[in-house]
């Protein structure tokens, strides 16, 4: 819903903000290379920076009503996808936002950088995203810790 709000407004020194629909919670995304490129494919079409729908902030439930529509064909073709590549899991317009948070605890981001990425409030909510540890690396702490209570 956030990505479908967003207007030229929102681009601010290099940096898309925003605050979250869901939360409020105020969001600062540095402009990469990448998303340089994104923007430039779709600014300037409309009043929302990306053509998923036009809507407007206050619309109501017209506005309400549309979005869904949009969201329920996005995820039928996601699901699409994911029986043509022979996926098991399922997959969903959140996907994104838990592969991120996934990949991020895993090279060693600190969870409460990845509650702040996420823009969300809680810490519990952020540990809902995020995938369990491979059994490798349980099984490294539990060496580790093993060690270090058999070398005191």
């Amino acid at each position: 819903v956030d990505i479908v709000h967003l207007t030229e407004e929102n681009i601010v020194s290099g940096r898309i903000e925003y605050n979250r629909m869901k939360t409020g919670q105020p969001l600062s995304i540095k402009i990469n290379h990448e998303l340089n490129e994104i923007l430039n494919k779709y600014k300037g079409q409309g009043p929302f920076i990306f053509p998923l729908l036009i809507i407007h902030k206050n619309s109501g439930p017209e506005g309400i009503k549309k979005y869904n529509y949009v969201r329920i064909r996005y995820s039928k073709v996601l699901n699409q996808i994911k029986n043509n590549i022979g996926l098991e899991k399922e997959l969903s317009s959140k996907v994104t936002r838990h592969s991120w948070a996934t990949i991020a605890k895993r090279i060693g981001i600190p969870v409460d950088v990845i509650r702040e990425a996420l823009g969300h409030i809680s810490k519990i909510t952020t540990t809902i995203y995020l995938d369990s540890y491979e059994p490798e690396v349980i099984d490294d702490a539990n060496e580790k810790v093993i060690n270090h209570v058999l070398n005191r």
